[in-house]
């Protein structure tokens, strides 16, 4: 009875530290929050997705951001530009299978 106690702690404690090795082993996310002193146009963000060059792209209430981890880019509406955006109120963003990135305004 004593052999079974002994082997039976013996496997909990190998359990457990199993357990912590793991939990060392979780990757650390790093978290930066970026708002209008940063460069986005707008605090208000309806979408944001990150295309496969990593860049993100945010629709917000003026205009398309993009954002490269370091600068932003703001694509607005220029009534002399017919291939700008037709509104800077941008709602939605998607990349379709081509990698073509279409504009919800």
């Amino acid at each position: 009875m004593l052999v079974y106690k002994l082997k039976n702690n013996r496997l909990k404690l190998f359990l457990l530290l199993i357990s912590f090795t793991s939990l060392l082993g979780q990757q650390k996310f790093n978290f930066e929050q970026i708002s209008i002193p940063a460069g986005l146009s707008n605090s208000t963000v309806w979408d944001i997705l990150q295309d496969k060059y990593g860049f993100l792209w945010i629709a917000t209430a003026d205009g398309l951001n993009r954002y490269d981890g370091y600068t932003f880019k703001i694509y607005k509406n220029d009534p002399g530009d017919p291939k700008s955006l037709s509104n800077n109120l941008v709602y939605s963003t998607m990349i379709d299978a081509q990698g073509t990135l279409w504009v919800g305004t």
